[in-house]
């Protein structure tokens, strides 16, 4: 059996309190602010997700869908159009997904599949965005946030948005080091 030093457990303890998590809305949630978005509860054509769709027969209604917009069936579909505004490459690789799903759910940017979250989560949590789906992403210009939820039993609950996540910091022995 390996032992592991003490000093290599706290270096890297260190490292993790002090990094800085800093959250950039590219599409936000309704948590704090409702966003509009098209629904329905019918199952739509195969092609549902994509950029063209015709969605002009949805409703539109503000997020959280099973909160400020009643769903009470199986599925849900969700579309909303929104502009990323500029991308670097770095912004670009930092994009991730919040969502409060209960419960399965399906996430798609511009026809692709951005990704799966199976279960039931009981807050925003962060989900990672597919690199296909991050190149698909237009900046400043339309794109199309696709969402599927499955509901099976319990409570009932989508919402979605993306962000630009940096972790940023250093240790304080790094600190120490270069004050050196």
């Amino acid at each position: 059996m390996r032992k592991i030093s003490i000093a290599r457990i706290r270096a890297s303890s260190e490292k993790v309190i002090a990094q800085t998590l800093t959250l950039t809305a590219v599409l936000a949630t309704s948590e704090n602010q409702a966003q509009t978005w098209k629904s329905t509860i019918d199952t739509p054509p195969t092609d549902w997700f994509r950029v063209g769709f015709n969605d002009s027969a949805w409703k539109s209604g503000p997020g959280g869908f099973g909160g400020r917009t009643p769903w009470n069936t199986k599925d849900i579909w969700l579309r909303q159009e929104f502009n990323a505004g500029e991308l670097t490459a770095d912004d670009r690789n930092s994009l991730v997904f919040s969502c409060f799903h209960d419960e399965d759910c399906e996430i798609y940017i511009n026809g692709v599949l951005a990704a799966r979250a199976p279960t039931t989560t009981t807050t925003y949590v962060a989900i990672s965005m597919g690199e296909q789906a991050r190149r698909a992403i237009v900046p400043n210009g339309k794109n199309v946030m696709a969402v599927h939820c499955l509901q099976r039993d319990g409570g009932q609950f989508i919402d979605a948005d993306i962000y630009k996540m940096k972790i940023s910091g250093e240790t304080q022995s790094a600190r120490s080091m270069r004050r050196q």
